[in-house]
């Protein structure tokens, strides 16, 4: 995983933030020569990280990057990032309908049945789709942000541009920010029905994670910060989970209720599963049944969020963010007034 050195702390931030955003791209690249790999199953995964840490790093130092990449292929890179979201979706419910297999009954098993089947060829269609669009695009759109950061990296050392703060001081404000606007997020969060507001928290979490942990060999502090965001994002992250199956299922409904019709006249000799008095399969049982384990399930993990996170536990968490900030500081000077708000 990209790192930035204890040297590179002192150096210019556009330099330094350039650096890390192409050490994002190199892992991309590693990824995708990993990517038609069957045994390898982690390959796309690590490609779609990768992008999306190079996104944030420039998203993040944006302001000190100025001429670093064309528009056009930056939202391709963006695209390409996202390509695999409804794969992943798919791979996340079907791990999660897995584990519900024992506990169905047998009048809820057609429907349990219809939906898992539903998710595989979904996952199969999405990933297939997403692995040509990137085997495609990638290559081209990656040499053209490459050589625009690149070009810059080597010209900046001798350039004097109209701010030469350091990577150090400007992250440390970066993370004052980031973690403002964390903690007001988290704060919108009132009920497990609150999805919006728990996908943005969820994305804050993640750029805030993003911004520090490549800091982690070079600053005293970061590793326990990262754990702590890492485990929030995992409770919001399967809200979210949660929320897009949910959706899934209520989706799907129409469809299985046009296929119990279609099939009213089919004896209830078929073996498709079982049928009810009328000799049809009813698989909204099972996907009502469904529905109501993702409700509960929606509500332990708000009341975990809650005791963890709208508590006084938090304020440890948001203090670390504080101190992280100061080390940086150290290394120069901005505003030593400032604190998280």
């Amino acid at each position: 995983m990209a790192t930035v050195g204890t040297d590179e702390l002192d150096r210019p931030v556009g330099e330094t933030a350039r650096r890390l955003a192409l050490a994002w791209l190199a892992e991309a690249d590693d990824a995708l020569d990993r990517l038609h790999d069957p045994v390898d199953v982690d390959a796309l995964h690590d490609f779609r990280v990768a992008l999306r840490r190079f996104r944030s790093t420039l998203r993040a130092y944006r302001p000190y990057l100025k001429g670093s990449g064309p528009k056009k292929a930056s939202r391709r890179i963006r695209d390409l990032a996202s390509a695999t979201n409804p794969g992943r979706d798919a791979e996340v419910a079907i791990v999660w309908l897995e584990k519900q297999a024992d506990a169905m009954s047998q009048d809820e098993r057609p429907g349990y049945d219809w939906l898992l089947r539903r998710l595989e060829a979904e996952k199969v269609r999405c990933y297939d789709e997403a692995r040509k669009r990137i085997a495609r695009d990638y290559r081209d759109t990656r040499r053209r942000i490459a050589r625009r950061l690149s070009d810059f990296e080597a010209s900046c050392e001798d350039a004097v541009g109209p701010d030469q703060r350091s990577f150090a001081l400007a992250t440390g404000e970066l993370i004052l920010d980031h973690a403002d606007d964390l903690k007001a997020l988290l704060a919108t969060i009132r009920s497990p029905a609150h999805e919006s507001e728990a996908h943005d928290s969820r994305i804050a979490a993640k750029r805030l994670r993003y911004l520090i942990e490549p800091l982690r060999r070079s600053v005293d502090g970061v590793k326990p910060l990262v754990i702590q965001l890492k485990s929030l994002q995992d409770v919001l992250g399967e809200l979210h989970d949660t929320h897009v199956l949910a959706a899934e299922i209520a989706d799907s409904m129409p469809a299985v209720a046009a296929e119990r019709a279609g099939r009213r006249h089919v004896p209830a000799t078929d073996p498709v599963g079982s049928t009810t008095a009328e000799g049809v399969v009813d698989g909204a049982v099972g996907l009502l049944a469904l529905a109501q384990r993702l409700q509960q399930r929606q509500r332990a993990l708000h009341e975990d969020f809650t005791s963890n996170w709208l508590a006084e536990e938090s304020v440890s968490f948001f203090r670390g963010l504080t101190t992280l900030e100061r080390r940086l500081r150290q290394r120069g000077e901005y505003d030593p007034a400032r604190t998280i708000r």
